[in-house]
């Protein structure tokens, strides 16, 4: 087979380039072990995570930003073409903290970082009863959290599996 790109690995970020250049026309071939291999891919978390992301560096958090915000065109396209749903939810992620220090800290970073971004940093501190609420199985020594309201998490092994439909 001629190809223009040979992609090592058939996880889902060597698929998920294989994918995206066929789309663009180009004849691809992806290089990858036995079906039986340990991947990365099987121990992932399927995490879709923008907090902390770029924290001294504002172009890697917008960067971050504008691929959480276009997972669902992603997904939608992947569905598509393959017939496999892959959705995010987006309910967000929590930064915990076990004390005020930390939390101040994490709180002032975030701050600048917010500010650099033009106030596009959005996230909200939970203490109490409100951080029970969200998440009623907190032990009692976390004093308070960051809920980060663009993050999220796939199902990874159905990524991939969508995916790999969609090169083969």
């Amino acid at each position: 087979m001629q190809a223009d790109y040979a992609i090592i690995g058939g996880g889902i970020v060597g698929l998920s380039v294989a994918w995206g250049l066929l789309g663009r026309g180009h004849k691809v071939i992806v290089i990858d072990g036995e079906d039986g291999a340990f991947r990365a891919s099987r121990g992932n978390f399927g995490l879709v995570w923008v907090q902390s992301k770029g924290m001294n560096q504002p172009r890697y958090a917008e960067w971050s930003q504008g691929s959480a915000a276009a997972w669902a065109g992603y997904a939608a396209e992947l569905a598509e073409e393959t017939g496999r749903d892959v959705p995010l939810d987006q309910n967000g992620g929590l930064d915990l903290h076990f004390s005020d220090e930390t939390l101040e800290k994490t709180v002032a970073q975030y701050e600048t970082l917010k500010s650099k971004l033009g106030g596009n940093y959005p996230y909200e501190i939970l203490r109490g009863n409100a951080l029970r609420r969200e998440e009623p199985h907190l032990g009692p020594k976390v004093a308070a959290a960051i809920l980060h309201h663009q993050d999220g998490h796939t199902n990874p092994l159905r990524l991939l599996v969508a995916l790999a439909d969609g090169v083969r």
